[in-house]
Parts: structure tokens; C-alpha cells; sequence
């Protein structure tokens, strides 16, 4: 099954383009691509060490796999951020390019199937950004400008929260497939959360569902 969007963020996309055309074209313009570039670069240079094919074969693996299931035809680089002792992970999305940076004890805290699921989940946000025209990624920057001012109406600010939200659940499918399952995706999830090396996924995802229904 291919990693698509789901339909709301076609829905923001569509919104966007009507709503917000001048913005639009502003974000989809190359000039805003490459100013976006060069400061990624500058920040994985003075703040990161990166790590090669040689040194973490595992993660490289997991990126040719996620590579092949997604049809990503891009070149993939692993990063230690130099700071952070929190768990986490995140993706650096540059044109025909994937920065994943690493923050705190990932690769000790995860095993090989949970290291796949962040892998899969990080490079199914970096499918999505290049679909089409690359409308994903205008959407998500364009709602995150508008949302870091203080004076933004709550229907933008709710809107880049959903989107993300929605983001997330495409991504953890990603996770889901590269890791061969649900139960790994939700150990990496959990891991990063709590900074525990070992997590009962079928507890923690029940845990989950019980509060989602309590809140709902």
C-alpha cells in the first residue's frame, strides 16, 4: 500500500491556495527554498556530527529500505545533535536531500526494529514534502509562519496544530512499515517520550486509547 496524504491535507493545501495566494507563491518561490537551505546547512554544520555508512550501518540500512518502499530518490545523512539529552529525532527536508538529526541516547535506547520505525517514520515526512509540486511543504511552512505571529486568528493556529497532528499519523504508518509493525513504532514512540529502554508497547498503546476515549 503506498504512503499517501490524508484528505485533509489536501483540504489545507486547497484552503491555502484560495485563502492565501500572495503567501503562497511567496513560500513556493525559489529564493524562500534556498535562504531555508543554506541555514539548515549552516545549523547541522555548527551544531551536529555527522554519522556515516561506516560507523551506523544499521540506520543507513533501515534509510536504503525506506528508500525502496516509499520510491524516494534522495540522499539520506544521519546527524548527532552535540546537545540535547532528550530522545528525539527529527528531519531536515532539503530538495533531493534527507537530514535526519539524532538528539540524545537514541541509538542505545532503541533496538533494531524500533531504530527502523524512526528511520521509516522520519523519511515518510520527507515522501510527503516532495509529492506533487511540493504543496505539502508550502502548506506546512506557510501555516507555521502565520502561527509564530502573536496576533494569528485561532482558525490558522488550530489549523497548523491539525495539520501536524495529521502529519504525525502519515508518519507513523511510514514507522509502521519500516519497522514491520505497529509494535515497534509504538516502543520508538514511547521510548522517546519517557527515556525507558524497555516499554510494553501493548500496555502503553492501551494506555493510550483509554485516555483518548476519557478525553473524547
Amino acid at each position: 500500500m503506498p504512503l499517501e496524504p490524508l484528505s485533509y491535507h489536501h483540504e489545507v493545501v486547497a484552503a491555502l491556495r484560495r485563502e492565501e495566494p500572495g503567501l503562497w507563491e511567496w513560500f513556493a518561490s525559489d529564493a524562500v527554498e534556498e535562504a531555508f537551505a543554506e541555514r539548515v546547512r549552516l545549523d547541522l554544520l555548527k551544531s551536529t556530527v555527522r554519522l556515516g555508512r561506516a560507523q551506523q550501518g544499521a540506520l543507513h540500512e533501515a534509510a536504503d529500505a525506506a528508500k525502496e518502499a516509499f520510491d524516494l530518490d534522495v540522499e539520506v545523512s544521519f546527524y548527532q545533535a552535540a546537545a540535547g539529552v532528550d530522545i528525539n529525532a527529527g528531519l531536515c527536508h532539503l530538495p533531493g536531500e534527507a537530514h535526519v538529526v539524532l538528539s540524545g541516547p537514541v541509538l542505545d535506547k532503541l533496538d533494531e526494529r524500533e531504530l527502523r520505525a524512526l528511520v521509516g517514520h522520519e523519511l515518510a515526512h520527507q515522501k510527503l514534502l516532495t509529492l506533487g509540486d511540493g504543496e505539502h511543504r508550502i502548506a506546512q511552512q506557510l501555516l507555521r509562519s502565520i502561527a509564530d505571529h502573536s496576533g494569528a486568528a485561532s482558525s490558522y493556529l488550530f489549523t497548523a496544530q491539525r495539520l501536524e497532528q495529521m502529519t504525525e499519523v502519515v508518519a507513523d504508518r511510514g514507522g509502521c512499515l519500516i519497522g514491520g509493525g505497529v509494535a515497534p513504532m509504538v516502543r520508538c514512540l514511547a521510548k522517546t517520550l519517557s527515556g525507558l529502554t524497555t516499554v510494553d508497547a501493548d500496555d502503553y498503546a492501551a494506555k493510550q486509547v483509554f485516555y483518548a476515549a476519557k478525553d473524547g
